[in-house]
Parts: structure tokens; C-alpha cells; sequence
């Protein structure tokens, strides 16, 4: 019987997430990058001057609720001031966590900068790794990164390539044998910019060659969604693959209908396609900044200034536009039907 869900997310959640893309440049050129139109190259030193002042209306007493912040580009090691903006954000009592997703290019102590009895209780460093770009040093900073207490996770991108598999499989050994946790990421169809018309080939002989990894690692969350708000496709066997070794993420996500309440695993959520809410009212405290520290919603794309960076502004509730969640992060906000309280 399909459920009628009249409520879902945690009425208690109560955490802004900041998603800032520092820079639009990056050391590399990804057949299958799909943020390719973020990496315009267009950073220059008009865009240093701008995000002190964010940084401080986030560390007043006015903003009045905790966030959590990823940093994003391009590659945001790319960013001049990275070390100070770190460490800003480390001394923020409003910040409770910052998640840095970094190709992990530069050398060793360019990283080993980062480390600080404040960053070390708040960092983590996301280290993503390309198999077009294979290099025995990026296990190497990763292992030295972690034995020196840094809070260091890997994302692999499984590439469809038959001579790129092995090297990625190997960098996967040996993360796994030195305690480093890891997720894997499918590729998918890039439907714009000048990677437009790549599209993964996945074979019955990638499936045998990455099945253990495939069952023994988390494989991130597949809402990716093309500009009509559908799920962008890779292959069957690829979707089929998701939905049987997706791992939970978020868990115990509250629903409710007219007859009780459920909870939800994020794999539950995705497999079963309840992140359907459009029209639904919502809190979506999720944000995006740009590299010139202009804000908007992460669902309605509603803009806002840094004066207005106040807990009621961030909180407010609205009208769902989006066909479906297109991230986990927004599962958890409430969201309920009916008017707007």
C-alpha cells in the first residue's frame, strides 16, 4: 500500500549548512567533471577582499544558531587565504564543523599547515581521488595526514575505463589497510559545459572486477538531477547497483501519515523514492556561497544579504519547488502539509 505522508524530517533540527565554493579554479581537467562550469578560472584578487566580512557575520552572537560548513571549488587549496579562512572558521563558536573536499595536489606540508589543537576538533578533510590523475603520493599524505591526527576520509570515483581499474583498486587497498575510511562514487552523464556528452560505459566486467567493493564500502547518495528535476542516469546495472549497495547515511529519519509515525534509513528514503515534497512547506537551511560571498537558498535559490544572516532568516519556512531532495542533507529538514505556521 503507498503511504500517504502527510510529515517528515526532525522538528528539532536546527543547524544551517553552508556549501562555499571558494575558487573556480583547479589543477585538473576531468573528462567527467560535472562542476566543469564552476572552473571558469575567472579568481582574481577582487574576490580576496570578500570573505572576511562574511566570516564575520557568521562569528557574531546575532546569528543566533550553529552552522556546519563544506568548502568547495575548483579546488579550494587553490585559495590564497585557505590557512586564515580555516582557521577563522575553527575559532567560530558557532561553527561546529567544516568539511574541506580537496584534490589533495599540493605537498605534504601545504596539509600538515592545517593542523591545530582548534582545526583539529573541527576539520576533515575530504581527499577525492581521480584515476585520470593517479599518483602513489596521494596514499602517502593521506597515511601521514592521519597519523598526525588530522580527521581524513577518501572519496573514490570509480572510473569506467578498464586501464584506469587497477590503480584504483590498488589506491582502495591500501587506504583500507592503513584504517582510512572511504566511500566510492558511481560516474554519471555530464549534461553540460564542455564535458557535455560524457557518459560511463559500466560492464558486466567492471561489476565483477569492483563487486567486493561495491558491497563493502558506502556508495554515495544518487539524487543527482538534471535542470528538469529528473534523476540523471547512468546505466541500468549502475542504478540497480546503487539501490542494492547503498549504505545508510542519515538514519532513523522520522515520517508520518494519518496512522503513525516511521523512521527511514537514507538507503529506505532513496530506494523507495519518498524525497518527493514539492509543494510541501519546509525549513531548507541548507545555503550556497560563491566565491564572492553571494548567498542563496539551496531549494528556492532565494538570495540573501550578509545583514540578513539571522536565524529567522535562515529558518524560514516555505513552499517546496523542488521535484525531490537532490541530497541526503535534505532529508532531515521538516517539512510537513498544509498552511505555513
Amino acid at each position: 500500500m503507498v503511504k500517504k505522508f502527510i510529515k517528515a524530517g526532525h522538528d528539532d533540527y536546527n543547524s544551517i549548512f553552508f556549501s562555499w565554493q571558494l575558487i573556480d579554479k583547479c589543477q585538473y581537467n576531468c573528462t567527467y567533471c560535472s562542476s566543469v562550469n564552476y572552473n571558469l578560472n575567472t579568481f582574481d584578487n577582487k574576490n580576496l577582499k570578500v570573505w572576511k566580512p562574511f566570516l564575520k557575520m557568521l562569528n557574531t552572537s546575532r546569528l543566533g544558531i550553529t552552522f556546519t560548513i563544506e568548502l568547495l571549488g575548483g579546488e579550494p587549496t587553490l585559495h590564497p587565504d585557505i590557512h586564515e579562512i580555516i582557521k577563522e572558521l575553527s575559532n567560530n563558536k558557532n561553527c561546529t564543523s567544516i568539511d574541506m573536499i580537496t584534490n589533495l595536489a599540493k605537498p605534504f606540508n601545504f596539509y600538515e599547515k592545517f593542523y591545530s589543537v582548534e582545526s583539529k576538533n573541527k576539520l576533515r578533510l575530504i581527499t577525492s581521488y581521480h584515476p585520470e590523475y593517479h599518483n602513489t603520493s596521494f596514499t602517502e599524505k593521506i597515511i601521514k595526514l592521519h597519523n598526525l591526527g588530522i580527521d581524513v576520509n577518501s572519496s573514490i570515483n570509480l572510473h569506467d575505463k578498464p586501464q584506469l581499474w587497477d590503480k584504483t583498486i590498488s589506491t582502495i587497498n591500501i587506504l583500507e589497510e592503513n584504517n582510512i575510511k572511504i566511500d566510492v562514487n558511481m560516474l554519471f552523464e555530464v549534461e553540460d559545459g564542455i564535458n557535455k556528452g560524457y557518459k560511463p560505459n559500466y560492464t558486466d566486467e567492471f561489476f565483477k572486477k569492483f563487486n567486493n567493493i561495491l558491497k563493502n564500502n558506502k556508495l554515495n547518495t544518487p539524487c543527482r538531477l538534471n535542470e528538469k528535476g529528473n534523476p540523471l542516469k547512468s546505466s541500468k546495472q549502475c542504478d540497480d547497483q546503487i539501490s542494492s549497495n547503498l549504505t545508510t547515511g542519515h538514519e532513523n529519519i522520522p515520517y508520518e501519515d494519518e496512522a503513525g509515525k516511521y523512521y527511514y534509513t537514507e538507503k529506505e528514503i532513496v530506494v523507495n523514492d519518498y524525497a518527493k515534497f514539492k509543494n510541501w512547506n519546509c525549513k531548507p537551511m541548507i545555503y550556497n556561497v560563491d566565491m564572492n560571498c553571494i548567498i542563496e537558498n539551496g531549494c528556492t535559490y532565494e538570495r540573501i544579504s550578509l545583514l540578513e544572516l539571522t536565524k529567522k532568516n535562515l529558518t524560514k519556512c516555505v513552499k517546496c519547488p523542488l521535484e525531490r531532495c537532490d541530497c541526503s542533507t535534505k532529508f532531515l529538514f521538516p517539512k510537513y502539509i498544509g498552511n505555513i505556521k
